[in-house]
């Protein structure tokens, strides 16, 4: 890359102008090139270098303007002293006062430029994170001898990246919405059966205590293995167990829990419906990576070719965001 291209490039990482996955890459080849990253932080401390100069002349020529004073024919003849218009005293006052105040409002706006350039290189950044690991859980699910402690430590890490991203979002307006169009049970308790262990029957309400409670996800998922480790076909347990990983964004994990679910009820039943969209769900929040999306796109034309379907109506109005989104 020729210096002057490399110079363009520099500045528009630094001011945010790169496209979300050129600035990804070039921010993964400052990590990985310390020259690169003395050239980046070099020409970060020349652009505001310059940004200060630029601070200081509209200072000057505030107060030149205060005094009456002409600075364009001040800087062409030096040694004659211009002869200041004086401004009659309590409009003096008024007018630096003006100029305080048009010096603030300016400096808060470019603060609030730089800050969002510097958030929107964040969420970039992370959302590259996100990609990366998608990818490459998906790749491990489709192997035999997959590790599933490297699973479980990839979709931990990847729950709390979408949080990080989330709460960027905020500050910037930008808000990713993983989890669009999905519902929140509200009774996850499941219902007395006959001849079923009373502890299950305990470990499910306490689960769903948690899972009703935003915050204590992660003890709804040990509630509901718990009570499969007694029972391995008890529904509730595995519905409480996929919502609960869902909630935590461990959409991976989910999408096998939705799938066991949506096989546990007959095709037609409601049950089965509550599976297959929560599976579709989970494809859209991964959709990041080739093949969830091409699982994605399947799972909604299997809905929307259904108009039955008790989620039709959410599957068109998804269609239609999503593509508008991709415009």
């Amino acid at each position: 890359m020729a210096d002057e291209q490399l110079t363009d490039k520099i500045e528009a990482w630094l001011k945010g102008k790169l496209p979300t996955a050129e600035a990804a890459a070039f921010q993964a080849e400052v990590a990985a090139d310390p020259a690169l990253a003395e050239q980046v932080e070099l020409h970060r401390l020349t652009l505001r270098a310059r940004e200060h100069l630029s601070e200081q002349r509209l200072q000057q020529n505030v107060l030149a303007w205060l005094e009456g004073v002409d600075m364009d024919v001040a800087e062409e003849e030096p040694e004659k002293k211009p002869k200041p218009h004086r401004i009659s005293y309590p409009y003096r006052n008024r007018f630096r006062a003006a100029a305080a105040l048009l010096f603030l409002v300016g400096a808060f706006a470019f603060y609030q430029i730089w800050k969002s350039g510097a958030e929107k290189q964040r969420i970039a950044a992370l959302e590259a994170e996100i990609r990366q690991r998608d990818s490459l859980l998906f790749e491990l699910k489709q192997r035999p001898s997959a590790d599933p402690a490297k699973m479980d430590s990839l979709s931990i890490e990847n729950a709390q990246l979408r949080l990080q991203l989330q709460e960027a979002g905020k500050s910037t307006g930008k808000q990713p919405d993983p989890i669009a169009y999905y519902t929140k049970p509200k009774d996850l308790g499941g219902m007395i059966r006959m001849g079923e262990e009373p502890l299950v029957e305990q470990l499910l309400k306490e689960g769903d205590a948690f899972f009703q409670k935003n915050d204590m996800m992660k003890q709804a998922e040990e509630k509901a293995r718990a009570a499969l480790k007694i029972d391995s076909t008890n529904r509730d347990a595995l519905r409480l167990l996929a919502h609960a990983l869902f909630n935590q964004q461990h959409f991976l994990e989910a999408e096998t829990e939705f799938e066991k679910l949506q096989n546990a009820y007959a095709q037609s039943s409601a049950g089965a419906k509550e599976g297959e969209w929560n599976r579709l769900l989970c494809y859209r929040a991964l959709s990041a990576d080739a093949g969830q999306r091409a699982l994605f796109i399947a799972a909604l034309g299997a809905i929307l070719n259904d108009p039955d379907h008790p989620y039709y109506i959410q599957a068109k109005r998804m269609k239609t965001a999503d593509g508008k989104n991709e415009k």
